[in-house]
């Protein structure tokens, strides 16, 4: 869903870090990792808080998930660093 919106010109932060989540859901970490990584970069403060929100409720649901500690370390760099703005 993600990659279509992507496909049919949507663009924004919010719907990279989803393309970002549903791939660390699906076991593709290093995709994740640079998913999440262009997510970050284009994510305002508002973005980062938003998408450290819904993978803290990923990993209540699933506490095993590989790679989720390591995405949660990056979306939280990306939010000290104060996001675009």
């Amino acid at each position: 869903m993600c990659r279509e919106a992507q496909e049919r010109g949507l663009k924004g932060a919010w719907v990279q870090l989803n393309l970002a989540l549903a791939t660390l859901c699906q076991g593709r970490l290093e995709e994740a990792k640079k998913e999440y990584g262009r997510g970050v970069e284009m994510a305002d403060r508002e973005d980062l808080e938003a998408a450290i929100e819904d993978l803290e409720r990923m990993r209540a649901k699933r506490p095993g998930l590989e790679g989720a500690e390591e995405m949660m370390e990056m979306l939280r760099k990306g939010l000290e660093h104060g996001g675009t703005e």
